[in-house]
């Protein structure tokens, strides 16, 4: 998982092309047996206002358990992305996926 910040100065672009990214990331990370973050993507006071994303890379995370996926698998890097508007609070952003859907929220 890899966490970017996408600054408001209209410097970054997306580019639909899979592969291809225009934010650096931040940070990143993997996922413990318990589904969440071995570290914390972002430790107390390390947030600002603006725009974020997480991409989760869940084709290698069922690859590695075994999962029967198809080649290329149907989702392989999911990207979440979400504001903080208020960089005092404590924002969980949870991904719950199969190899086939996911779905994701602001936790507390």
């Amino acid at each position: 998982m890899t966490s970017t910040q996408e600054h408001g100065d209209g410097g970054n672009s997306d580019d639909a092309r899979a592969g291809h990214h225009a934010r650096p990331a931040l940070t990143g990370t993997h996922t413990g047996e318990d589904g969440r973050p071995v570290v914390w993507l972002v430790a107390d006071g390390g947030l600002a206002v603006g725009s974020y994303e997480f991409v989760f890379a869940v084709g290698a995370y069922f690859a590695a358990l075994g999962a029967d996926l198809p080649e290329p698998p149907f989702l392989d890097r999911v990207a979440v992305r979400f504001g903080i508007a208020d960089p005092e609070a404590q924002y969980h952003v949870p991904l719950l996926v199969s190899p086939w859907a996911y779905s994701t929220y602001r936790g507390g």
